[in-house]
C-alpha cells in the first residue's frame, strides 16, 4: 500500500527533473541559433566591404596597397568601385588592369595619386587582374601587388526600376517606388542599403510590398519645393541564395506644389486645391454601380496624351457591343492604380452625364473632345494643371478603399503599420539557412583563373535593364 501511495511521488520528482533538463537544453539550442544568426548577419555585413591588404614584406614602413576585392573573389559588383585602388604612406605609379583574355581596363588616378578606378563599369561574368605598383619615400622600397577576381553573371544579378526617375518634378504624394526583377529574400539587409534623403529633413521608411517592390515614404506627404535623394547602394550585395544587386547609383527628383484633387461621386464633381487654395471644381462621371470607382487615397503615376483601353485585357468584354469596351484613343489619360483605374478624358459619353451620373467601368471621366484640339475642355485643363505624383482622394462610392499596393497608394496605410517590417525570428533563421545551403566552394587562385577562363570563353552576356511591361489597363 505505501509502495502505491510513494509512487506518484517519486515520478513527479523525475519528471520535474526531467523538465528541467529539457527547459535547459532549448535554451542552449535558442542561445545556438541565435549566435549563430547574429555571426551570419555581421558577416554578410562585412562582406561587400571585404579589401585586399597587401602590406610590405620585410619592412612596415613601406607603402600598403589595398584592393576592394580580395583575391580569388567571386560574384563581386560590377561598378567601377569594384576595380578600385588605393594606397597609405606612398602613391602610386602603375596600375594594370586587364580582362582574362588580356583587354586592357582604362582607369583615373586621383590628383594625389594615392587611388585609381575604372573609366567605367566593369562587364559581367568576366575574370578581372590588377597589378599596382607603388612607391613611398627615399627610405622605402617600392612595391608591387596583385589581385584577381571575377564579376558576378547576369543570371545571378538583380536590376531595379526606380519611380520616380533621373531629374523628374512630382507633386507632394509620390512615393519613391522600386521594383526588383527577381526575388529579394535578405529584404532586411537590401533595405538597409537604400537610403532616401529630403532637403526638408523629412525622413522616410521603406516597406516591402511582396518579394520584389520596396516603397520609401515620409509619414505625411512630402514638404512642397523639397529635393529628394535616392541613394542605392546594392552592388555586391546579396539580394537572395546566388543573386546579387549591381547598382550603386543616386535618383535625384523635386517635388512640386501641394495639388490635391478631391472627388465626391456621390455629388459628380472633383474639387482641385493648390497649396490650400481652390482651383477649380469640374464635373465628372465615375464609376457606374455594377463597376464603382476605389475610395481612398490615389497618386497620380503616369500621364499619357492619349491611350488605348480595352476591357478584355482586365476581364471584361472587349466590345461595347458586349457590354465592354475597346478605345483606341482615350484623351488626357493619367494612370490612378495598377489595375487601370485612370482619371481620363471622355468624348464618347452624352456632355449630360458628367455631374450627374456615373457611368464608367470603374475610372473618373472628364468631358473632352476626340481631337484633343480645344485645350479648354476640362480633362485637357486638369491634365495641363497636373504632375504625377499628385494627389485624388475619392470619397462616397460603393466600392471598396483602393489597396496600398495597387499602384502607387500606400498612403492608405497607417504609418504604423507601414514603419513595423523587422524580419521576424523565422525569417531570419531561413534567410541563414539558404545562404549556408548556397553557399559556393571556395576554389584556390590557379583552379579559380582556369576555371573562370572555360565559363567566359563563350562571351559574356550583358545586362537587361528597363521598366519591363506596364500593368494592363482596366477600365474607362
Amino acid at each position: 500500500m505505501a509502495a502505491i501511495l510513494t509512487a506518484p511521488i517519486y515520478l513527479e520528482k523525475h519528471v520535474t527533473s526531467l523538465s528541467k533538463y529539457l527547459i535547459a537544453a532549448i535554451a542552449l539550442c535558442g542561445l545556438l541559433i541565435v549566435s549563430l544568426i547574429l555571426y551570419e548577419i555581421r558577416k554578410e555585413r562585412e562582406k561587400t566591404h571585404d579589401r585586399t591588404t597587401l602590406p610590405t614584406a620585410g619592412d612596415a614602413t613601406g607603402p600598403i596597397i589595398e584592393f576592394l576585392q580580395k583575391d580569388c573573389s567571386t560574384g563581386t559588383g560590377i561598378t567601377p568601385a569594384s576595380g578600385h585602388v588605393k594606397v597609405s604612406d606612398g602613391e602610386l605609379t602603375r596600375v594594370h588592369m586587364t580582362t582574362h583574355d588580356g583587354t586592357a581596363v582604362s582607369g583615373t588616378y586621383a590628383p594625389d595619386r594615392r587611388s585609381w578606378t575604372p573609366n567605367k563599369s566593369l562587364a559581367p561574368a568576366t575574370a578581372y587582374t590588377i597589378t599596382a605598383e607603388a612607391k613611398g619615400d627615399a627610405s622605402t622600397t617600392p612595391r608591387t601587388a596583385t589581385t584577381s577576381f571575377t564579376t558576378v553573371d547576369p543570371l545571378h544579378i538583380t536590376t531595379i526600376s526606380c519611380k520616380p526617375q533621373e531629374g523628374a518634378v512630382v507633386g507632394v504624394g509620390m512615393p519613391v517606388s522600386l521594383t526588383f526583377d527577381k526575388p529579394v529574400l535578405y529584404r532586411d539587409a537590401v533595405r538597409s542599403r537604400i537610403t532616401v534623403y529630403s532637403s526638408s529633413g523629412q525622413k522616410a521608411a521603406g516597406h516591402w510590398f511582396g518579394d520584389r517592390r520596396l516603397d520609401f515614404r515620409p509619414p505625411t506627404f512630402w514638404r512642397p519645393h523639397s529635393r529628394i535623394t535616392v541613394r542605392i547602394d546594392l552592388d555586391g550585395v546579396t539580394t537572395a541564395p546566388g543573386i546579387k544587386g549591381a547598382q550603386s547609383e543616386s535618383v535625384h527628383f523635386i517635388t512640386g506644389p501641394v495639388q490635391i484633387s478631391t472627388v465626391d461621386t456621390q455629388a459628380h464633381k472633383m474639387t482641385i486645391t493648390r497649396d490650400g487654395t481652390p482651383l477649380r471644381t469640374l464635373p465628372v462621371s465615375a464609376g457606374a454601380p455594377e463597376h464603382p470607382t476605389y475610395n481612398g487615397i490615389m497618386v497620380i503615376s503616369e500621364k499619357h496624351p492619349t491611350l488605348r483601353m480595352n476591357g478584355s485585357s482586365v476581364g471584361f468584354p472587349g466590345s461595347r457591343d458586349a457590354g465592354g469596351y475597346d478605345i483606341p484613343d482615350v484623351p488626357h489619360a493619367m494612370r490612378l492604380t495598377d489595375s487601370g483605374t485612370y482619371i481620363h478624358g471622355n468624348y464618347w459619353a452624352s456632355r449630360s452625364v458628367f455631374g450627374t451620373a456615373n457611368t464608367s467601368h470603374g475610372c473618373i471621366g472628364l468631358e473632352d473632345t476626340h481631337t484633343r484640339t480645344d485645350p479648354h475642355t476640362p480633362a485637357a485643363w486638369f491634365y495641363e494643371h497636373s504632375l504625377p505624383g499628385d494627389l485624388v482622394i475619392v470619397s462616397g462610392s460603393a466600392g471598396p478603399t483602393v489597396r496600398p499596393d495597387n499602384g502607387l497608394n500606400g498612403w492608405n496605410m497607417d504609418w504604423a503599420t507601414w514603419n513595423t517590417m523587422a524580419p521576424t525570428f523565422t525569417t531570419r533563421i531561413t534567410a541563414w539557412w539558404q545562404r549556408k545551403k548556397d553557399a559556393p566552394s571556395y576554389r584556390p587562385s590557379a583552379a579559380l583563373r582556369e576555371w573562370v577562363t572555360d565559363r567566359v570563353s563563350t562571351g559574356s552576356k550583358g545586362l537587361s535593364g528597363g521598366h519591363g511591361e506596364q500593368p494592363p489597363d482596366r477600365d474607362h
